[in-house]
């Protein structure tokens, strides 16, 4: 299906393609080329805040380096493009909602998910068996001093594990994927807002019913439909 997808891509049928790769996703498909061949059959048919999510989604999915650099180009290419046409300021900081930095941050990300996964599954199993030698042999004395650091490097990797998805839990990122977007003062239609560009990163802040408060990469803050912004 994705190379049927890639192939309708290729002759120019940039919405059938679209339609393809978002099945592929919604069927359960994390990949980083399908987010970057969806970001650009999203480029294609106009949609570039979706183009954008994709991308972004697509780096932290661990890609090789060459994805990771078509990726990268891609997501500036498009950047760029929005930031043009909404008319910003040279480096387009209000577009761009980073990364949180803090160290805590640094620190649970240090690694990514699967390494800490299998490192944690990994040094549980060395722990139990050499726990087990040591009760099963006693004559194995140097069985229990070994499982001493063993143990509190599974406890940190734990912790770092931990620390990750709480963390990835907390802060949720999101793009603005609809042109005609409002950022409102209250969570209801009726409520004074302003207009707010395609392609906008920003912070999920809360969910309720069918909308999102969200702080801009400036500070400003509001509610934004739900349907108008997609998660990264």
């Amino acid at each position: 299906q994705f190379e049927q997808a890639n192939e309708l891509l290729t002759r120019g049928e940039a919405a059938e393609a679209r339609s393809r790769y978002e099945a592929l996703r919604a069927g359960g498909i994390t990949d980083a080329a399908l987010e970057h061949n969806l970001g650009n059959a999203y480029v294609r048919t106009g949609s570039l805040g979706r183009a954008i999510g994709a991308y972004r989604r697509g780096l932290r999915l661990e890609p090789s380096p060459k994805v990771e650099e078509a990726l990268s180009r891609n997501l500036e290419i498009v950047r760029r493009q929005l930031q043009d046409r909404y008319r910003s300021g040279e480096d387009g900081r209000q577009f761009i909602y980073a990364d949180p930095g803090g160290l805590w941050y640094r620190l649970t990300h240090l690694l990514s998910s699967s390494v800490l996964t299998w490192l944690a599954v990994l040094s549980w199993i060395v722990l139990i068996g050499l726990l087990t030698l040591r009760r099963l042999s006693p004559r194995l004395s140097w069985a229990g001093p070994v499982a001493i650091p063993i143990g509190l490097v599974t406890c940190l990797v734990f912790v770092l594990l931990w620390g990750q998805t709480s963390v990835d839990k907390e802060i949720s990122l999101g793009v603005i994927v609809n042109s005609k977007a409002s950022l409102k003062d209250g969570p209801h239609s009726d409520a004074r807002g302003v207009p707010v560009a395609e392609g906008m990163e920003l912070r999920v802040l809360e969910s309720r019913e069918n909308w999102s408060q969200v702080e801009l990469a400036g500070g400003r803050r509001g509610w934004i439909a739900s349907a108008s912004v997609e998660s990264l």
